[in-house]
Formats: C-alpha cells, structure tokens, sequence
C-alpha cells in the first residue's frame, strides 16, 4: 500500500509540474504576433508547407531572427550559425505561438487524482476490520 501511495503522491506531482500547451495560429502577420518581448517558441510554417521551430524569435526590418529548436534542445543550445535563423517575413506562410490550455491542464490532473482516490479507496476497505464501512 505504501509503494501505491509513494507512486501516486509522485505522479501527482510530475503532473502539477507539466501543463498542457498547444500551438495557436495566430491571425495576424509576423511582424505582429512576434512584436511581443515574453514570445518563447513560435512556429513558423512557409507557404510549401515546412515548418520551422523557432525560439527566442524577433522581427528587425524584414527578417526574422532567432535560434533553432524548441527550449531545452540539446542540438541548438551553443550560439552556433547552424543554430541561428534568418528568415525574410516574405517566406512565411503563417505564424503560430504556444498557449497554455487550463481546460486540458485541470483534465490531466483532475483524472489521475481521481483513479489515486479510488485506488487508495478501494485499497482502504479490502484491508479493513470486516465490520468496517466498505
């Protein structure tokens, strides 16, 4: 019983850490949706498809600069020319942002609390006196 208590108490924890993000599509142009300073990733897809992840990613004169790669990337953390991107506005199709969804986040959280409930519950009433409330 320990060790489902140990376990659980330690899931609930790696979730609170973690939420759910997902890629929004922006509805205005580059120069725009990049104008903001707190812009952390961003996906910029171009008009034949390809997609390019970018951080740390700004808009000077008609360029787009940045790094390569999603944070915490082993490949892209050196400031290295492979790791830099230089992209005109021209060349982007549509731009999309990471943001964070509550809805998604509270579910991933909210349903593994629950089973741990349950569990823990169920666990609790197979080792009780036999007179016990179970």
């Amino acid at each position: 019983m320990k060790l489902t208590r140990r376990g659980g108490v330690a899931l609930l924890a790696m979730l609170q850490l973690a939420g759910c993000t997902y890629w929004q599509p922006q509805l205005v142009g580059p120069r725009e949706a990049l104008a903001d300073p707190e812009v952390g990733r961003v996906r910029l897809t171009r008009p034949n498809g390809d997609v390019i992840v970018a951080r740390v990613a700004e808009v000077r004169g008609d360029t787009i600069y940045g790094s390569l790669g999603s944070e915490g990337s082993l490949t892209c953390e050196r400031a290295s020319e492979a790791c830099s991107l230089r992209m005109p506005i021209s060349q982007v199709g549509f731009v999309e942002l990471r943001s964070f969804s509550a809805i998604k986040t509270a579910a991933l959280v909210l349903v593994p609390v629950g089973v741990f409930v349950v569990i823990v519950a169920a666990q609790s009433c197979s080792s009780g006196p036999a007179g016990g409330p179970c």
